[in-house]
């Protein structure tokens, strides 16, 4: 539903956001968790492995997050002003620290000093420590590009627009808040500790930065294993004997990915606080193809961080994983160019990959344009990028052929008329057809089902029912078929029930969810069977969801007391997600689902 009583979820959600306690006891600031578990210090690894840590230390996962000292800290605080026309700030050195003056939550200019420093490159971000145990970021930023491309400047993340304390986009207001919205990808196995009532954190993490063990899992029994281990080529130990608990040698290709996934996807999380070692399905769930962040076609609209684009690929379906182009300690790709296509894209493909064609891609006659120029470059033909927080473009994970068809059809971009802005669609399809003949023979593409959807064409139900159960798609797209197929009610129910008998997890659980607002009938057995151990907790969380309104009695004896515990689990990790207004209003509807109207 896009309004609720009159009033816009836009409008709520703001609403929402006014109206959350403003007051509390101070919070804790974020710290090192005082609980170790099975985590030990950061710098511990790097003992044994220094080669790796030496290329890490410089990885944009090194500066996600460092305190706010000389050497760390790239912008220009020699009593720089910054003013845009909206928002004026200044940006000082005092007592050997970096501060800034700046309009502050009472309306009036204050100066805080600076506690984080947030990424480094292109841009460098800021954190100011407010009560509450809450870190703020600040929406000025800094362009670390060379000079020569425009930065080594102070800029506005909202150019030209300034925002009241009172609004939640104020540097200060709920929409900046780190410990809700970003804090869990930038430190290792963060915890938010959201108290509702005093509207307080109480924030730990296990590293301040995204360190090894943020992607090899807590290193307790790794350490120990190495401290007990006497070294002798007779006594090597076995592949999975080493106490690692993420294991990237042993893992397929999927579990590989979905390591990387929690942090590079736009999702939903399911809990405060997650492990690299958990499943990508038991902690987050991930955003569909939603008209706000994809194309019909699924290329990248919003800021949606890789995942669900790439696995809409080929490459994904055929085992290709994050490492095989990224180096995972550096960050970096591993070679330049084409030659980061052409390890895999040549004219004798490796044997893991052997169902690419043999075939000399780096050559005008595949790419149809001079050698060294721009259009010859593989990835500005099937990577195309969208620029976001201003200077930081980003390139398309879904690796797709450029289909002007599918910009005939449904609006689409396609990355011919991204170069050649002044040709037509029409003229960037014949041009095609005559370098590739083949290329008449497209495969049928969920684009057409989604833009129907969009534009409440009068087949839309049809193509979405036929989505929903069309097994050669991918899964992020048969999903997003399932949630719109929500909108057509009790008409959409056998297709809806075809995606719960799904062997794919993401169209069960956007299937399921399509039954919230649907009488549930015969399905209830299905969403019920939904709900078992061994279902990933996306899975069940989404059953658990949309049979809220069901009595207990109306389960099967045997599923009571699991449906009952189930619900309990779910409404606690809401409510320890409750900091923002999107997660307190999927408490509340969640709340009144159970019938419990007056909480």
């Amino acid at each position: 539903m896009n309004r609720i009583l009159g009033i816009s979820l836009a409008q709520l959600l703001v609403f929402l956001a006014l109206i959350l306690p403003a007051a509390g006891p101070a919070a804790n600031t974020p710290a090192l968790a005082e609980e170790r578990g099975a985590y030990v210090n950061a710098g511990t690894c790097e003992q044994c492995h220094q080669k790796e840590d030496d290329a890490w230390s410089h990885s944009d996962h090194a500066w996600a997050m460092r305190p706010a000292e000389a050497e760390w800290v790239l912008g220009n605080f020699d009593n720089s002003a910054f003013d845009d026309g909206a928002v004026t700030a200044r940006f000082f050195r005092r007592d050997n620290g970096f501060w800034v003056s700046i309009e502050g939550e009472t309306g009036e200019d204050e100066d805080f000093p600076i506690a984080y420093t947030f990424g480094y490159y292109p841009l460098q971000q800021y954190l100011v420590k407010l009560p509450r145990g809450r870190l703020q970021a600040l929406t000025i930023a800094w362009d670390n590009r060379p000079k020569n491309e425009g930065g080594q400047r102070w800029f506005s993340l909202y150019p030209g627009q300034a925002f009241t304390p009172d609004d939640p986009l104020h540097w200060t207001g709920r929409y900046q808040n780190w410990n809700a919205m970003c804090a869990d990808c930038h430190s290792t196995f963060l915890t938010m500790d959201y108290d509702a009532e005093t509207d307080s954190f109480a924030t730990t993490w296990q590293e301040q930065n995204v360190g090894c063990q943020g992607c090899h899992g807590p290193g307790r029994e790794h350490v120990e294993w190495a401290q007990s281990y006497e070294a002798g080529a007779d006594k090597a130990p076995e592949t999975g004997a080493l106490g690692l608990t993420v294991d990237f040698g042993t893992m397929d290709s999927e579990k590989i990915v979905e390591t990387c996934a929690y942090c590079h996807s736009r999702r939903q999380a399911l809990k405060d606080g997650q492990h690299a070692h958990e499943a990508y399905l038991d902690k987050a769930l991930p955003a569909t193809l939603r008209p706000d962040l994809y194309h019909a076609d699924g290329q990248i609209q919003g800021e949606v961080y890789v995942y669900g684009s790439f696995i809409q690929s080929a490459m994904y379906k055929a085992g290709v994983t994050c490492l095989d182009c990224h180096d995972p300690h550096t960050t970096e790709v591993i070679a330049e160019g084409n030659a980061l296509c052409t390890q895999c894209h040549n004219e004798a493909p490796p044997p893991r990959f052997a169902g690419i064609q043999p075939l000399n891609y780096d050559s005008p006659e595949h790419h149809h344009h001079p050698a060294g120029s721009e259009g010859a470059q593989c990835v500005n033909c099937h990577m195309t990028d969208e620029t976001y927080m201003v200077v930081d473009p980003r390139r398309d994970h879904s690796f797709r052929v450029p289909r002007p068809d599918l910009t005939l059809q449904t609006g689409s971009p396609n990355a011919c008329n991204d170069c050649h802005d002044d040709r037509s669609a029409e003229w960037a399809q014949q041009t095609l057809a005559q370098w590739y003949p083949s290329s008449d023979n497209k495969p049928a593409h969920f684009a057409v089902a989604l833009d129907a959807f969009r534009n409440a064409e009068n087949d839309a139900f049809i193509r979405l029912a036929s989505l929903v159960r069309d097994r050669t798609q991918p899964s992020i797209a048969r999903a997003t078929a399932a949630e719109h197929l929500s909108s057509f009610g009790q008409t959409g129910v056998s297709a809806l029930r075809s995606g719960l008998l799904s062997k794919q997890p993401l169209v069960q659980a956007y299937s399921a969810a399509a039954f919230s607002g649907i009488p549930l009938d015969d399905s209830l057995g299905l969403l019920s069977s939904l709900t078992s151990d061994e279902q990933p907790r996306a899975v069940r969380d989404q059953a658990i969801r949309s049979t809220a309104s069901v009595p207990l009695d109306r389960f099967t004896a045997g599923d009571r007391e699991r449906i009952n515990e189930l619900r309990k689990d779910y409404e606690d990790r809401l409510e320890a997600l409750s900091a923002l207004p999107g997660s307190r209003f999927g408490l509340a509807t969640y709340l009144h689902r159970m019938g419990r109207y007056s909480e």
